[in-house]
């Protein structure tokens, strides 16, 4: 084919595409940002603590190099909650994210993960008072049963927890077993130690078979070997 009617074609496709590509095109990274994030949270919950310190700070440049203070505020945000599962309590990334929210000029108010809304109740996804509706009703059976179909894991595992400790302040042992068994199914499948080291915790607490208790304790400790901090 002559190199005139390839350059002519190469001008039409162009031309369908949108016209000639920008000599500019965005950075790459910045579009990764929000993914990097996505990462982030499920190696911390895996328990690679360095690779998702790696990812946060990787996740949070690109924000900021495309100058989204707000999504810096929410990134920093999520960390505190996350830490907070594994008994950490940040308050270094919580006050970044009241920094970086104040710089916004209107940034939403923090939502936090879900079940964990900071916003008043009137704010919260239809989601979030679904779930937490049926725990103040006490209809334990049927949150179940919807927590069982839930689509995102993060919010059937954090409301199966929450719903397990309503449960049983409400005396209901039997329904606080099959609420937290619910969580730590989901959390095995996604492999998230942190997760499980909080479920077999409270799953201990419901047992008085010394026994069961032993056993349970050794499985603790086993999942904690999974989390590995930077430096070790």
């Amino acid at each position: 084919m002559p190199r005139a009617t390839l350059i002519l074609l190469a001008a039409v496709f162009l031309a369908a595409c949108g016209g000639t590509p920008s000599p500019y095109p965005p950075p790459r990274e910045l579009a990764q940002a929000p993914r990097e994030r996505q990462e982030f949270v499920e190696a911390f919950l895996q328990g690679r603590w360095c690779e998702a310190e790696m990812l946060f700070a990787r996740s949070l440049d690109g924000f900021l190099r495309a100058d989204d203070v707000c999504a810096a505020a929410y990134t920093h945000f999520l960390a505190y909650r996350l830490k907070g599962f594994a008994g950490e309590n940040d308050q270094a990334a919580l006050a970044a994210a009241r920094r970086y929210q104040a710089m916004g000029l209107g940034c939403p108010e923090l939502p936090g993960i879900p079940g964990l809304s900071t916003a008043p109740d009137a704010g919260l996804p239809p989601k979030d008072r679904r779930y937490l509706e049926l725990i103040e009703a006490g209809d334990y059976a049927r949150l179940g049963r919807e927590l069982g179909t839930e689509p995102d894991a993060l919010y059937a595992s954090v409301y199966g927890r929450k719903a397990a400790r309503a449960a049983l302040a409400a005396g209901l042992s039997a329904d606080a077993a099959m609420l937290i068994g619910l969580a730590r199914d989901i959390d095995a499948r996604q492999g998230w130690v942190v997760f499980l080291v909080n479920d077999w915790t409270f799953r201990r607490e419901l047992s008085t078979d010394p026994v069961e208790r032993e056993a349970m304790a050794a499985r603790i400790t086993e999942l904690q070997k999974r989390i590995i901090p930077c430096g070790q």
